[in-house]
């Protein structure tokens, strides 16, 4: 059985209600997250054309970008980008829960999904800036990490350093020393589309390697393309960002009595084990499904008549991969849905 499930499953039609904006340093904001159509190296080129978009509203919002640029020099052109936190050319942040002191991060994962289609010099790469201080202006950073996801007819500054390996894919690890701060690009050894990636498994190497300062800032975190030439899209699907197991959502309120309501599951993400909690108004019959990020249904851990009030239920995903999953709550006419988030 598969049922209709929305997670950011994003169409890549445009639809006639999308909105683009193609002026050069453009915004908008989606939730916590801002995207940006950056042009930080167009210089004087002016026979180019780029651009960011969505379509939808709510929880139902497709966005992503396009470009294309002219052959010219083998400069990046640009990166456009959506962004969480507080990037070091920024007032303010668009998320509390960044800048971070890096002592203090345990836990940084991003959940992503997107398709891309691009021809000519390009990267898909994230990045993070670390920063003395938590309200640092660009003059205050220290480090610029990436991690390049994939590239074509372009490479990495610096030299390489070294490999290491994290959740199963190799990176190869290189360094440059700019004037003001030092450069680090970690680059996949094959293209990675979508995933669950441990950002915090980079922030560790580099630390343990005495190449970041525990007592600096993580100071916000991105994903796009830095083009150098060519055309290309990319459509985010789906993207979700958790810092130290925090979803980044608004906290759920209390249940008010006589409703129903399906709490977000504790923890968030969970290995191997995590609890839902849910209330029903009256005495009724209830469903509790698991399903995974397709649709297709795993398991049921309710499926009976309940008492009115709180309740409830632990999923074991022992024998289940890493991976987001969906809880589902059945009433009657009352439906509601909880993404969750399993690592091992």
């Amino acid at each position: 059985m598969k049922v209709a499930l929305f997670l950011f499953a994003l169409t890549l039609t445009r639809a006639q209600d999308t909105t683009y904006n193609c002026n050069g340093w453009s915004q908008f904001t989606i939730g916590s997250y801002l995207v940006e159509n950056n042009v930080w190296g167009q210089g004087n080129i002016t026979d180019f054309t780029q651009c960011i978009y969505r379509t939808g509203s709510g929880d139902d919002i497709n966005f992503g970008w396009n470009w294309d640029w002219p052959i010219g020099n083998s400069d990046v052109k640009a990166y456009p980008e959506v962004i969480f936190g507080k990037k070091p050319w920024s007032s303010s942040s668009t998320n509390a829960a960044l800048p971070i002191k890096i002592q203090n991060l345990d836990e940084f994962y991003v959940v992503y999904d997107l398709d891309m289609v691009a021809t000519g010099s390009y990267n898909l790469a994230f990045e993070f800036w670390v920063t003395i201080d938590s309200m640092s202006s660009e003059t205050g950073i220290t480090t610029e990490v990436m991690i390049w996801m994939d590239n074509n007819l372009i490479g990495p500054a610096g030299n390489i350093i070294g490999t290491v390996t994290f959740d199963g894919f190799d990176y190869y690890l290189y360094q440059a020393n700019w004037d003001s701060w030092t450069y680090f690009a970690f680059i996949s050894a094959e293209p990675q589309y979508s995933g669950v990636l441990g950002v915090h498994h980079f922030v560790d190497h580099l630390v343990s390697q005495g190449m970041l300062n525990p007592d600096e800032y993580f100071a916000d975190f991105e994903l796009g393309n830095e083009v150098v030439y060519g055309t290309g899209q990319t459509d985010i699907l789906q993207y979700e960002i958790y810092v130290n197991s925090n979803p980044l959502r608004v906290s759920s309120p209390e249940p008010i009595p006589g409703h129903y309501s399906l709490s977000y599951n504790y923890p968030n993400p969970f290995n191997p084990a995590t609890t839902l909690n849910y209330t029903i108004p009256t005495s009724e019959f209830v469903s509790v499904k698991i399903y995974d990020i397709n649709g297709a249904e795993l398991t049921t851990l309710v499926n009976e008549k309940l008492s009115s009030g709180k309740h409830s239920v632990e999923w074991d995903a022992t024998d289940y991969p890493s991976s987001i999953y969906i809880a589902c709550i059945s009433s009657g006419n009352y439906f509601q849905a909880r993404k969750m988030l399993l690592v091992k």
